[in-house]
């Protein structure tokens, strides 16, 4: 009789510890699956911020770039051909009859407008449409990849994150450690499955975006 008393005691008092040790590590892994879920959005966000301002700029500043130095080094050729002829022409004045002088003048003007003006209109063209086309096809498909790779880790830790959260501080409530164990793995299996889908929209999206933008500078480029 004293035994089974005892042995009763023992139980109640073990459960009851048992069960306030499973309260207290449930509340505070709930509180620190929190913390590190808000501390990881918070950072990620921070990142892809930065990322996106990063990116964008470097876009803006290499089209500034090119149409600077494009528009830069047209006129600098301009301005030297046409000091070069306009000392031509006052040197050929100088020293040649009037109808050489004249013939003179009318070829080289000739030349210069005709010739000079469309090959380095063609030219300077070419070169800023393949430059700029490069640069816009190899930031587009970095672009992709990379935010396509920290959007799909992102979605993953976050889905997995707080979903685990809430089902962890359900099932604790109902104290079911084989629901549990169950719906963790389904958990698990959903949000990697959320996961791959996301990436797979992802990489969809950036591959028509690319070829978009490939297929507007072909057509673009027909056109002029």
């Amino acid at each position: 009789m004293i035994i089974s008393i005892y042995i009763s005691i023992y139980d109640h008092i073990y459960l009851s510890i048992s069960h306030f040790v499973h309260i207290y590590l449930s509340i505070y892994l709930s509180i620190f699956l929190l913390f590190i879920s808000i501390y990881l959005s918070i950072y990620l966000s921070i990142y892809l911020l930065h990322f996106f301002v990063h990116s964008y700029s470097s876009i803006y500043l290499s089209i500034y770039y090119i149409l600077f130095t494009s528009l830069s080094l047209s006129l600098y050729i301009y301005i030297y051909i046409y000091i070069y002829i306009y000392f031509l022409h006052i040197y050929l004045s100088m020293i040649t009859s009037k109808f050489v002088h004249s013939y003179l003048s009318i070829y080289l003007y000739i030349y210069y407008i005709f010739y000079l003006s469309i090959y380095l209109s063609i030219y300077l063209y070419l070169l800023h449409f393949f430059v700029h086309s490069y640069l816009s096809i190899y930031l587009s498909i970095y672009l992709s990849i990379t935010f396509s790779i920290y959007l799909s880790i992102y979605l993953y830790i976050y889905i997995s994150i707080y979903l685990s959260l809430f089902t962890y501080i359900y099932l604790i409530l109902f104290n079911s450690i084989v629901i549990f164990s169950h719906v963790s793995f389904y958990l698990s299996l959903f949000t990697s499955y959320l996961s791959l889908i996301t990436s797979t929209y992802l990489f969809v999206y950036q591959f028509i975006r690319i070829y978009m933008s490939i297929y507007l500078f072909i057509y673009v480029f027909l056109l002029l």
